[in-house]
């Protein structure tokens, strides 16, 4: 054997050991096995956990650290099973592409919307004197989880006439969402949907769709608001800066709609209402 080939044996397999010797320092959290878990990861763990107020800064991001160490090691057994290889993972993985990049298109286009001003939430309110005459704060009974990945399954939850049998249906999916008792302000859901929610029999849930959430919720109670808008501009705010993320979102959608060919096959045809019910441009 030549020196040459010695010498390149010798690199190769001191680089094998090097990558089986990486090891926690830095950016870098943990190892597992050969994949690295870095502190940016854990920070975007952080923002999903919602955990309470005051809990240890540590020991979150100690319990985001395992939680993503038990998702991978999940992902290599899946893996491990062949199940990256299947069907309904390259469609599940499609939806969740398509959505992540949508979340971060509203992301930055958000950053562009201004902050409302005083008379922007003045008009705002005028605008919609009923609801506000009106306002209340909804108790609900909810149940929240991510859109991406189970379009396809939320079929499944049509005949559920109850938000236990919401629960059960998810789980027989094993779909995760959080349920917890909260409340909606009123004002946020608008005249003619808060007439929809109240015109159900009680106990019947209701969807309130989102782009990246659903939401499945029912009535319990609810309590009476002050009758003007004071102390809920923050909310008015948030919903002038909504409604104006929708119409950048949807210009954009028209945009591309137009610049794009779109062939439609037997059975199939462009909706009238591109954008109404259900739409990627609907904003939580």
């Amino acid at each position: 054997m030549s020196k040459f080939w010695r010498g390149m044996m010798v690199g190769a397999a001191a680089l094998a050991l090097t990558a089986c010797e990486k090891e926690p320092t830095g950016q870098v959290a943990a190892v597992v096995g050969d994949e690295e878990i870095t502190l940016q990861q854990i920070n975007g763990e952080l923002a999903a956990l919602q955990l309470p107020v005051g809990t240890d800064e540590d020991a979150a991001r100690n319990i985001a650290l395992n939680r993503v160490i038990e998702r991978r090691l999940l992902a290599k057994v899946a893996r491990e099973e062949g199940l990256d290889q299947t069907p309904e993972f390259f469609v599940q993985q499609s939806q969740l592409i398509d959505g992540l990049l949508i979340r971060l298109l509203s992301e930055k286009l958000r950053r562009g919307v201004s902050v409302p001003t005083e008379a922007d939430i003045e008009q705002y309110v005028a605008e919609r004197r009923e609801a506000f005459e009106g306002r209340k704060f909804l108790q609900v009974d909810q149940i929240q989880f991510p859109l991406a990945g189970n379009q396809d399954k939320l079929a499944e939850l049509e005949d559920d006439q109850s938000m236990d049998e919401v629960a059960q249906t998810l789980n027989s999916l094993a779909i995760d969402y959080r349920r917890e008792n909260t409340e909606i302000d009123s004002t946020m859901l608008g005249a003619e949907r808060l007439r929809q929610i109240e015109a159900l029999p009680d106990g019947e849930p209701f969807v309130l769709p989102g782009p990246r959430v659903v939401t499945v919720a029912v009535v319990t109670g609810e309590r009476a608001a002050s009758r003007d808008s004071a102390g809920v501009e923050p909310l008015v705010a948030e919903a002038i800066q909504r409604e104006a993320l929708g119409d950048l979102l949807k210009s954009r959608l028209d945009g591309a709609r137009a610049a794009t060919e779109i062939k439609y096959g037997d059975g199939f045809s462009a909706l009238e209402n591109p954008t109404g019910a259900g739409s990627v441009t609907a904003t939580e």
